[in-house]
């Protein structure tokens, strides 16, 4: 099936613990989920519970984002069989590759799926 890193997707992009939700939305949206220290994770689930446990959602966005991000996704390295991801990816959204200590890609389940479909005939 070949290793994690032949399947991430490239690069993973991030932010400032003290960057606004605000920016933080922004640069999802324009860029998708770079970036070399894995503090915590911040997905549009995460930002979505913030907003169902506040009586007013407009504050969320100018929080800054390491009060309202995750634990930080698992990290493992770019040469590991694609095998071992997946029951990782059954626990969380996402697993992050590296090498040399820098993150390197992300993984998720669409990306195993494209691996799939480039597997079958």
């Amino acid at each position: 099936m070949g290793t994690v890193g032949e399947v991430a997707s490239k690069p993973v992009l991030a932010v400032r613990e003290v960057t606004s939700v605000a920016e933080a939305v922004k640069t999802l949206q324009k860029h998708g989920l770079n970036g070399n220290h894995n503090l915590g994770s911040l997905s549009e689930r995460a930002i979505s519970r913030r907003i169902l446990e506040t009586k007013r959602p407009e504050l969320l966005l100018r929080k800054p984002v390491g009060t309202v991000m995750e634990e930080a996704l698992p990290t493992l390295s770019e040469d590991v069989a694609v095998e071992v991801i997946i029951p990782l990816l059954q626990q969380t959204q996402a697993v992050l590759t590296s090498k040399k200590g820098r993150i390197t890609g992300i993984v998720t389940n669409a990306d195993l799926l494209k691996l799939i479909q480039k597997l079958s005939p």
